[in-house]
């Protein structure tokens, strides 16, 4: 008889609060070096006033490429992950799946959606870096767009029982 895969059980509260530290970690470092990034200016005295600069236009369109990149990957692989938990807990598995009311014992969410939020916090943080990152060494305004648009997404991905459980409640579809 098969063995049980742990990633197909439902996620403990402690597992929970993990997974939320992890994401508030990830967002906790983005907006930190974002305004790092804002007060202090590297770029200070180094450059002509008005001049382009061809670094920042290459790096601008490399962020643009980034995030432009990472929206189908996500896709993919978020279709990719659900399958795989479908496959794993099988019909009368899915089934069972978030419950309407909410029970004693905490979320009845796999395991495995954990990996699924960590991923998508992953790529928006990394998108929201490498902009930050951008800004801090060009000094080039657009890139600020980058943290702007993956602080929200990284609030959006934390994880609260609701969240998971609609995302469980997808597996069901």
């Amino acid at each position: 008889m098969a063995q049980p895969n742990p990633m197909s059980e439902p996620m403990t509260p402690a597992e929970m609060r993990t997974l939320g530290i992890v994401v508030g970690a990830l967002i906790f470092g983005l907006a930190s070096f974002l305004i790092v990034a804002i007060l202090v200016d590297p770029t200070s005295g180094t450059r002509e006033a008005g001049t382009a600069d061809p670094l920042a236009t290459r790096l601008l369109l490399a962020l643009v490429a980034v995030g432009v990149a990472e929206i189908p990957l996500y896709l993919v692989l978020r279709g990719q992950i659900l399958a795989q938990i479908r496959r794993q807990l099988g019909a009368d598995g899915v089934a069972a799946l978030a419950p309407a009311e909410a029970s004693a014992s905490g979320p009845s969410v796999p395991r495995a959606l954990s990996g699924l939020v960590i991923l998508g916090a992953a790529l928006a943080e990394g998108f929201g870096l490498f902009g930050t990152v951008v800004y801090f060494v060009t000094r080039a305004g657009p890139a600020l767009a980058a943290p702007v648009i993956a602080i929200p997404l990284l609030v959006f991905l934390y994880p609260t029982e609701a969240r998971l459980r609609a995302l469980a409640e997808q597996l069901r579809a």
